[in-house]
């Protein structure tokens, strides 16, 4: 069985075609440069690769792809469902935005794609708070 038959009708579009009303949304603002956040956001993603929990109940941790824009001091992510041997899905997670909010506060926010598979094998919440929590440099990967 197929995850597209498991998911019954879920539709997994690219990237670019999701709307802001797409994603499940957790905001927060982080005491530290936006540089800072980022660079905690990466190493968490390493730290905890694509997934955690056990075979059964999965948390998705995911696969970021980041586009930092220096100049707006802006960040950009969209997070993938892992694939096999720790590279990246095509199917999109999730999205994280972070922006420079003065020199020493970020505002950060994380949606998770409410018609992705992740509503049968992980929550959402729990998803988007592992994330917001790599900014402020916590090391769990769990929720």
């Amino acid at each position: 069985m197929t995850v597209a038959g498991i998911a019954g009708c879920t539709t997994i579009l690219p990237p670019g075609a999701y709307e802001e009303s797409d994603f499940s949304w957790e905001a927060v603002t982080v005491p530290t440069s936006y540089l800072t956040a980022h660079r905690r956001l990466v190493e968490g993603f390493r730290r905890c690769r694509a997934a955690t929990g056990n075979a059964i109940f999965p948390t998705l941790v995911g696969v970021p792809d980041c586009f930092d824009d220096r100049e707006r001091e802006v960040v950009l992510c969209d997070v993938y469902v892992g694939a096999a041997r720790g590279g990246r899905s095509n199917r999109v997670l999730g999205r994280i935005e972070l922006s420079a909010a003065g020199v020493s506060e970020t505002k950060a926010r994380a949606g998770v794609v409410r018609r992705t598979v992740d509503v049968l094998f992980a929550q959402q919440s729990g998803t988007s708070s592992i994330w917001l929590a790599f900014l402020r440099g916590e090391g769990s990967c769990e929720p």
